[in-house]
Formats: C-alpha cells, sequence, structure tokens
C-alpha cells in the first residue's frame, strides 16, 4: 500500500540556490532536495518532494549529473507557513464574518488547479476566515488528476472552513467542487451534472477504463460524504458514474425518494428526474430547486442575507489571485522537460492511491454482497414439509405410500430474487475489482520505470485477477440458482 502523505511544501529550489539538504540532479536539470537514504553501484534513492507530495525516489547514476550531501535541518518536511495576510484584521469588528471568494472557472488542469485551492483553503484556515465561496462557471471533463487533487484538498480543510457553492455552470469536473460544499446554491438557468463525450484532453492520455477506475472511486466517496451530511449521495453518484439508473421523486410528505424507476401512480408534479442506465444526469435549477438547493443572484456579496449571516465581508482578494497566479506559473513551467518528469511523478503516484482505493473497496463490496453469504428460506423450512425420507416416508396415503418425491429445496419467490439480485451486484462489483487490478498493474509498471517503489509486489495483482475472474465465473454460472 500506499504510505505516502499529501503535504505541502513550496515549489522545488531552483537548480543553483544553496543547499539546505542532500540534492540530486539529473542531467535534465531537474533538482530533488531531501535525504538520501540508499544507495548502491546503479541508483540512489532520495527522500524527497515531487510536486507536493513527500515520496522516495530512485534515481540512475546514468541520470546523475550532480550530487551534494548535506544533513537536512529539523522540520525540513514540516508544510510551510501560510502566506501573509492580505487584509487588515482591524477593518473587522467582531459581529462581521469575513469570506474567501475562489473562482473555479475554465478548464481544469489549464485554469483550474488544485494546488491554487489548496493554497486559498491554508490561508483561509491559518487566518480563521469560516467561510470560503467558490464561484463555478466550468464544464466537461478536463483533468482527473487535478479534478480529484481538488477533492483531496476539500477534504483536508472541510473540518475548519465551511464551503459555499454558487453555480453558473458546474458540470464533470467541476463536481469535485460542488459535492464538497456546505451549501449549494444555483444562478438562474444553471446546470449541474455529470459531463458528456470524451474523459480527460489532459496531454497524457490515460486509458479509459483506467480512468473510469477514479472516476468511480470519486463518485462513492463523493457520495458517502453527502450521505454523512444528510444530503442525497446517489445523485452525485449517478452525475460521476452514469452506468447504473435512477429515478427520484417526492413523497406526499415532500422527501426525496429513489429508485432505479419511477412507480405507477406518482404524479407527474412530483416526478424529479428520470435517467437511464448510461444516460449522463444533468440537473438544472427547477430540479435542482425541487431538491431543495436555493436559487441565488449570482453573487457572492448576497450570500450572506441567504445564510442569514451579519456582518459578510470579503476579506480580501488572496483567492481570485492565487488561481490567477497560479495557472500562469503553471503555462509557463508546462513546456520544460523537469516540470513534465514531475507532473508524471505526481499523476502516477496519486492515480495509484486512488486505484488502491477502488480496488480495495471494490472486493470488500463484493465480498459483502457474495450470495452464498446470505440465509435464504426454501420452500421446505417455510411450511415445515419436511420432503423426502424421516418425516412423510411411509406414511399411508389413500391406502398407499407417499414417497416424498419433488424437489426438497426450491428457493421461495422472495429468496430467489434475493439471490438474483446479490448476484447482481456482486458480479458489478467482482468487475470492478478486476478493472481496477488490471489498472494498478499498468500504474505499478509506470511507477518502476518513473523510479519508484510499487504498491504491491511482484506476482500479487496477477494473483488476484485470477482470483478476482475465478470468483466472477462462479457467482455468473449460479446466478439462476434455484435452491441447495
Amino acid at each position: 500500500m500506499l504510505c505516502r502523505r499529501l503535504i505541502l511544501l513550496t515549489a522545488l529550489l531552483a537548480t543553483g540556490q544553496a543547499a539546505l539538504a542532500d540534492v540530486i540532479v539529473r542531467n535534465d536539470d531537474h533538482r530533488f532536495e531531501g535525504e538520501i537514504i540508499a544507495e548502491d553501484k546503479d541508483t540512489v534513492s532520495i527522500d524527497t518532494v515531487i510536486a507536493t507530495i513527500r515520496t522516495v525516489l530512485k534515481v540512475k547514476r546514468s541520470d546523475i549529473k550532480s550530487m551534494e550531501k548535506k544533513p537536512a535541518p529539523p522540520g525540513f518536511f514540516n508544510p510551510p507557513p501560510a502566506p501573509s495576510r492580505v487584509s487588515d484584521p482591524k477593518a473587522f469588528s467582531p459581529g462581521d464574518t469575513p469570506y474567501l471568494e475562489v473562482p473555479i472557472v475554465g478548464r481544469f488542469g489549464s485554469e483550474v488547479f488544485a494546488q491554487a485551492v489548496r493554497n486559498a483553503l491554508m490561508y483561509a484556515s491559518r487566518y480563521r476566515i469560516r467561510h470560503v465561496v467558490f464561484t463555478i462557471d466550468s464544464e466537461g471533463h478536463h483533468n482527473v488528476d487535478e479534478a480529484g487533487d481538488i477533492f483531496r484538498a476539500l477534504e483536508t480543510y472541510h473540518d475548519r472552513v465551511t464551503y459555499h457553492g454558487l453555480v453558473r455552470t458546474c458540470l464533470g469536473d467541476a463536481l469535485a467542487v460542488a459535492l464538497m460544499c456546505d451549501t449549494l446554491h444555483l444562478t438562474p438557468g444553471a446546470k449541474i451534472g455529470g459531463a458528456p463525450g470524451k474523459f480527460s484532453d489532459a496531454s497524457d492520455k490515460i486509458k479509459a477504463e483506467d480512468e473510469q477506475v477514479i472516476r468511480q472511486q470519486i463518485g462513492y466517496e463523493a457520495a458517502r460524504h453527502m450521505q454523512e451530511r444528510g444530503k442525497p449521495g446517489r445523485i452525485i453518484q449517478k452525475m460521476l458514474d452514469p452506468s447504473a439508473p435512477l429515478a427520484c421523486w417526492l413523497g406526499e410528505d415532500g422527501q426525496w425518494l429513489f429508485s432505479d424507476e419511477i412507480p405507477a401512480g406518482v404524479p407527474d408534479d412530483r416526478v424529479v428526474f428520470r435517467s437511464k442506465a448510461g444516460e449522463i444526469l444533468v440537473l438544472g435549477s427547477k430540479e435542482a430547486e425541487q431538491l431543495g438547493v436555493p436559487p441565488s443572484s449570482g453573487k457572492a456579496a448576497d450570500l450572506g442575507e441567504a445564510l442569514g449571516l451579519s456582518g459578510w465581508k470579503p476579506e480580501s482578494d488572496y483567492g481570485e489571485k492565487t488561481m490567477t497566479a497560479t495557472a500562469s506559473r503553471e503555462k509557463q513551467e508546462a513546456e520544460k522537460q523537469s516540470a513534465r518528469f514531475t507532473a508524471a511523478i505526481k499523476r502516477n503516484i496519486t492515480r495509484r492511491e486512488t486505484t488502491d482505493r477502488a480496488l480495495q473497496n471494490s472486493l470488500q463490496e463484493a465480498a459483502k454482497w457474495d450470495p452464498t453469504k446470505a440465509s435464504y428460506e426454501t420452500y421446505s423450512r417455510r411450511w415445515g414439509w419436511g420432503w423426502g425420507p424421516g418425516r412423510w416416508s411411509g406414511r399411508r396415503r389413500g391406502g398407499g405410500y407417499y414417497d416424498g418425491g419433488g424437489e426438497s429445496s426450491l428457493f421461495t419467490q422472495e429468496s430467489r430474487k434475493k439471490w438474483q439480485t446479490l448476484s447482481n451486484t456482486c458480479v458489478s462489483y467482482l468487475r470492478r475489482a478486476a478493472q481496477a487490478a488490471a489498472a494498478m498493474k499498468r500504474l505499478d509498471e509506470e511507477a518502476v520505470k518513473l523510479g519508484l517503489e510499487p504498491t504491491y509486489k511482484p506476482g500479487e495483482l496477477d494473483e488476484m485477477i485470477t482470483d478476482t475472474a475465478a470468483k466472477f465465473a462462479a457467482v455468473e454460472a449460479h446466478r439462476d440458482k434455484r435452491g441447495n
């Protein structure tokens, strides 16, 4: 398993700067600073930070331009302090409610970057700015890695900062922000949901099935967070993973109800939406309002009144500036060979972490839904008929003997339906587990090429794929089983 922690550190030191710790400089002038922990005749391993991720990198000696050893000072790997406060604290009275506005506008990986969101949240947390408003105007699948990284950043700070989403357009990757918001507000004509078309158009070409594993896991985790906060997590899961059907209607008491399809007799005015298997779910202002999402004027400054918060004031423009500055810096760095290597390292580590969670979750769910682990009622147990020798055998019936013929352990209709439902769900999770294991194998192979330690030992994933396929075949073969 990966045991790496996402930590907040400044960008790597530029080549030529005085070393604070051990330094390895590659032939492409990429500099890694940290602690050299192992060496042999072919490689050198250094504990370092790459694109905010602490990891151990194995560098071939043939790729090393220079190497300098210097003991790292205490606290070298500690997170850096937050930037200086932009606003004057004296400008706010005790009754004021300052907020920080962070625009999520444009394409993920081009205009929207996780590091900028993380910087804004660190700033808000450090200076006790309890409210962050995300103005969201983004659509499409742009970059699953940035979306996943933003989701993790929001998870990190969600117990210290309250998130508010102000939505104009929120499709695809932008859901990584909206689904973590404590309150959501839609402007007139707004839409929120999944994105049609192809997956990531990032420069690195991730396999579609591997990206699906990551998106499904983000959907699963997002739905769990939503449900923990008393919100309809199934809607978010459907938006991110459209494979299953989902319908929603309002009960007579006004509560949300969900199923694969709308039951007969539900009047049209209580139907919120119907979404077939494979169909992208997108909600407009009307549907969102039926689900309790309030409309908004579209301005962050007006949210205070809607939230019932007095003294609602912008703390500063730090959120907007850090988003703009990060996008500009990333654009300048993108063409550098060293930056491309850094991005590849970061992608591999974060994708493995998410894919491994998807693999473990799928295996656990498959085991939970395994039909052989549930209890079922047969006709004989329900009615105490006792077919077969021992109870009815030898008893006279019309002058003869009844031999207790017939099938002795047929499932009841309810038990047969239960068996099939469990089997179908188990098969679905086994399929996902096999897909995740195959993706994990490709990512581990890529990790070794990059100089990283793989998540699994050689052969472990192959064994897992084989075992999953065997279980899949067994459950499929007995899907229509009638009894023991």
